[in-house]
């Protein structure tokens, strides 16, 4: 029998690759290079071009896509991808060009790449287009070969990038900084999409602690797993992961980064739904996909990943939910109505309303132990939210002007859009119960996001600034998570503050 092996495209972690820099032309004959034209470039007539391939004859309307021009044995170049870029000095166009051409390059599978650029690229420009390619030079891809032969034709992250370029400067702060947070978000994906039979609630829970005996001197961890999490009253979170064979986790990291203000603590909690069967309540459609359900907690993972590796000097404690959504003979059922670690009675109107359930023992849980006065919480949680906004940005709820002003600010600026949804008298009225002090789902069959918002406000203390941020639609349309610079972007602004 001819056997195929598993190629595992990244075995060692998210690929962020070198970059080098050459101030002046490439004399010396290179595998493939991607020539940048700016409107400037365009308008003399792509001289740039000129210079490095005498097979200029590529489709004139450079504007609409990237184009492949095949260099002849006297040129620099075998292959070479000619890029244009219309406004050099805008940030987000400067974003949206490198994440367009990593899109491209992923299906040709280039190890090493070029990148030429002509004077009229203002420094400027590199730090956000380096991070929009590299951040995307990832593929959602489990493929094999056959045992003994070269893995052609299956996607491998390219390794190695050379800039040239006049005025990038490789020391650039902002450069440096957008590539140290490229690891930690593209790990954070890589973890979302790693699929249920490999990724269970232990899988996760041992993840985090691996990274945390990497990180000893700054940062701790403590684990809660199984009937443990009854034990101390963790109701919700052991209700919905007790229907299955592996048994549910709350992981919490603490980052000590600012030991002189060990009250100055932000939290992080995010929804760890390793798969999401529905439960009793059983999902009708997408269970397929419910392996990203864990989406929330692998983001703030990112974020906790990121502010660690960036040395912030802050005080931030992560809170995830790790459980599988199943049915047995012993998972929770619609009708009960079960004691939150607050004290509040939940009624179980539907078992595929369990997210919120996680989050809310989680919130709780991270405010009475480690007292953080700031807290985001991050979740695939509502079909609602995708009906809403799509893939076109998360939904923000929270009751503070000030902070929802700073998020959307921050999102913007960062690429991955935060878009505020109403949480007012409505959705907190459809969330109350006669019997229970609240029930899990709306009573009323509206706004169901902001109705699964109000339902985690009443976990949240008063005097504490919270937001809950809504990426279902960003995990399931657009293969990503969402959100971990725009809230790195906010920590480094208090700080500065």
């Amino acid at each position: 029998m001819k056997k195929n092996q598993v190629f595992i495209h990244s075995p060692n972690g998210p690929v962020v690759p070198t970059i080098t820099h050459h101030a002046t032309a490439l004399t010396t004959r290179v595998p493939a290079a991607v020539i940048v034209l700016s409107e400037e470039d365009l308008t003399s007539g792509t001289t740039l071009v000129a210079d490095y391939l005498t097979n200029t004859h590529f489709v004139d309307d450079v504007k609409k896509s990237v184009q492949t021009v095949y260099g002849r044995t006297t040129d620099l170049f075998e292959v070479a991808y000619v890029q244009f870029v219309k406004n050099t000095k805008c940030c987000k166009e400067s974003f949206k060009s490198g994440q367009s051409l990593s899109k491209v390059l992923i299906e040709k599978k280039f190890k090493d790449l070029t990148l030429v650029f002509s004077d009229n690229f203002p420094a400027t420009f590199f730090a956000e287009y380096l991070y929009g390619l590299t951040l995307y030079n990832w593929k959602n891809e489990l493929k094999s070969h056959a045992v003994g032969e070269q893995p052609t034709g299956l996607f491998k992250p390219f390794t190695a990038l050379t800039v040239v370029a006049t005025h990038f400067n490789p020391n650039c702060e902002h450069h440096k900084y957008l590539q140290t947070i490229v690891g930690p978000h593209i790990e954070a994906r890589e973890l979302t999409y790693t699929r249920a039979d490999v990724a269970t609630p232990e899988y996760m829970a041992n993840y985090c602690r691996k990274f945390a005996e990497k990180h000893t001197d700054k940062v701790t961890i403590e684990v809660i797993s199984g009937d443990d999490l009854a034990k101390k009253g963790l109701n919700l979170i052991h209700a919905v992961g007790k229907g299955s064979a592996n048994t549910p986790q709350m992981v919490t990291l603490y980052y000590k980064g600012n030991p002189e203000g060990k009250d100055d603590v932000y939290g992080l909690v995010g929804k760890g739904v390793c798969f999401d069967s529905g439960g009793l309540s059983l999902k009708q459609q997408l269970m397929d996909k419910m392996y990203t359900d864990k989406g929330g907690a692998c983001t703030i993972f990112g974020i906790f990943k990121a502010v660690v590796a960036l040395g912030l000097k802050i005080n931030l404690v992560c809170t995830m939910g790790y459980v599988e959504n199943f049915i047995s003979d012993k998972c929770y059922r619609n009708s009960d109505i079960i004691t939150s670690y607050k004290g509040l009675t939940v009624e179980i109107l539907n078992t595929d309303a369990e997210g919120r359930l996680v989050l809310a023992d989680c919130l709780a849980y991270q405010q009475d132990i480690y007292k953080p006065h700031t807290i985001f919480d991050f979740a695939t949680l509502t079909g609602a939210c995708i009906v809403a906004l799509g893939g076109s940005a998360a939904g923000l709820f929270t009751a503070n002007d000030e902070l929802a002003t700073e998020l959307e600010a921050k999102s913007k600026n960062t690429h991955q859009t935060f878009w505020r949804l109403p949480l007012d008298a409505y959705p907190r009225e459809n969330t109350t119960n006669p019997t229970a002090d609240i029930q899990n789902l709306g009573k009323a069959p509206w706004a169901g996001a902001g109705t699964a918002a109000a339902f985690l406000e009443k976990f949240v203390e008063e005097g504490v600034k919270w937001a809950h941020i809504d990426i279902a639609g960003m995990t399931l349309l657009n293969n990503d998570i969402h959100g971990v610079r725009a809230i790195v972007e906010y920590y480094k602004a208090k700080i500065q503050a």
